[in-house]
């Protein structure tokens, strides 16, 4: 274990001690700082995964409503999935 305590070590030694003390807390910030990014990063797919759920379940409750209520056939929904892609890949280009 590296001593960075100044006053316990020879002169001539000190300032390689001292920068490599300097180095070691430097390393330690940014370790704390990649540590934050990395938290809201987990947190922020934990929200978006969240929203996904949430919206998947909202889409099966309508379309299901419309199929029970014989509003919607079964050709409707496929034709709902290839709306939704066209739909998306215009999206996502933005």
């Amino acid at each position: 274990m590296l001593n960075c305590d100044k006053d316990s070590v020879q002169p001539g030694v000190a300032r390689g001690i001292i920068l490599q003390c300097y180095n070691l807390v430097q390393m330690n910030d940014f370790l704390q700082i990649v540590q934050l990014i990395q938290t809201a990063r987990s947190r922020a797919i934990r929200a978006v995964n969240s929203e996904l759920v949430n919206l998947y379940w909202q889409i099966g409750q309508y379309v299901s409503l419309r199929l029970e209520e014989a509003t919607w056939g079964d050709k409707m929904v496929s034709d709902l999935a290839v709306y939704i892609k066209k739909k998306s890949s215009r999206t996502q280009r933005l």
